[in-house]
């Protein structure tokens, strides 16, 4: 799949999601046969059994298994009269760990920055999953300058493509997640959003892109659970008590 590599290294953008995922009511059982929580050795707390969550702000609801906070099998997710099955596997290479869902097929030949980029299965050859590492130390930057970089590509741009934009930066109780998130114009109207985040001296972005016409809730709701899946060089970013953000800032650019 060719693609403008200038587009993947610097926007690195997907489709609009919602930050925080403690917008699902979690629905007890009392029998004990879902919604069962391990501790790990680190502390972490993870999922772990048969999950059943009820009810987004999208009135999406969810049933699957989990396997030590990582989805495995099927999963349904329902919103009003729409079901759609999802099958989850976990991608586990070079120190990072991720769910993946059926509709996203890894591409074999990929080239640094990029350490995962997956085809989106919906007949659009422009839409993509993809995940990005710079090492901070190596290039002597920050993720402000990335961002900064992001920007002034968006500003020069003159061909009229970009619809809009947003820089945000969302504050967790262990981590602090930057979106950028945009709306370009070609054969079709897409939405870009990159989810940007250091780990140790690594920053990683994860982008998906999507076809606004094509793209549900649903299909929105499965990549936020790719997002709250990922753990990098063995820190688990949301762990069941860290998935829901303190704090919601606009990142300003000075003059």
């Amino acid at each position: 799949m060719k693609r403008n590599f200038f587009e993947i290294l610097i926007l690195t953008l997907v489709a609009f999601f919602s930050c925080n995922k403690g917008n699902y009511d979690v629905e007890n059982n009392n029998q004990g046969d879902f919604n069962t929580l391990e501790i790990t050795e680190k502390g972490d707390t993870l999922e772990t059994g048969m999950w059943k969550y009820t009810t987004s702000q999208k009135g999406i609801s969810k049933i699957g298994e989990y396997n030590s906070g990582f989805k495995v099998g099927e999963w349904f997710y329902v919103q009003g009269v729409d079901t759609t099955k999802i099958k989850w596997s976990i991608y586990d290479k070079d120190g990072v760990k991720f769910n993946i869902p059926t509709n996203i097929k890894s591409v074999n030949k990929i080239e640094l920055p990029i350490i995962y980029e997956g085809d989106i299965d919906d007949g659009d050859k422009y839409t993509y999953v993809a995940l990005l590492k710079y090492n901070l130390v190596e290039l002597n930057s920050s993720i402000n300058e990335y961002l900064k970089e992001i920007n002034k590509h968006f500003e020069n741009e003159t061909n009229g493509n970009v619809l809009s934009k947003e820089f945000k930066k969302y504050t967790f109780k262990n981590s602090a997640i930057y979106k950028v998130s945009m709306k370009e114009k070609k054969e079709h109207t897409y939405e870009i959003v990159s989810y940007i985040f250091q780990v140790k001296d690594s920053m990683y972005d994860l982008t998906y892109k999507n076809v606004v016409e094509k793209t549900t809730d649903i299909n929105l709701d499965i990549f936020n659970d790719v997002l709250y899946s990922i753990q990098c060089e063995g820190v688990d970013l949301f762990n069941y008590n860290s998935k829901q953000y303190i704090k919601e800032d606009d990142v300003v650019f000075n003059p």
